[in-house]
């Protein structure tokens, strides 16, 4: 009886030990697509003016943010943060 349960917890040993090789070469070498969304992004309005030419304005608060989806590799992921976005508004139309 004791000799079964050591012959199977071997197998549990080397069926973990395949499964984190198997985990770390798929992360490693396959580097799969992954989608992040980087929230409260900052909006930067442009042409402002154009919409006091046609008599238009924006009420309320002045400060704007967005989402941004983005669908990328796993490892480039890692080194983007919301800060590095810049959104723009432009107004004119």
């Amino acid at each position: 009886m004791k000799l079964k349960l050591k012959e199977n917890l071997v197998l549990k040993i080397i069926s973990l030990v395949v499964a984190i090789l198997l985990w770390f070469y798929i992360q490693m070498v396959e580097n799969p697509e992954t989608e992040y969304v980087f929230r409260n992004v900052d909006i930067t309005l442009t042409n402002e003016t154009s919409l006091d030419n046609r008599n238009l304005t924006i009420v309320g608060d002045m400060h704007f943010t967005t989402d941004i989806t983005l669908k990328c590799q796993r490892w480039s992921l890692n080194r983007l943060k919301s800060e590095g976005f810049m959104v723009y508004c432009d107004l004119s139309e």
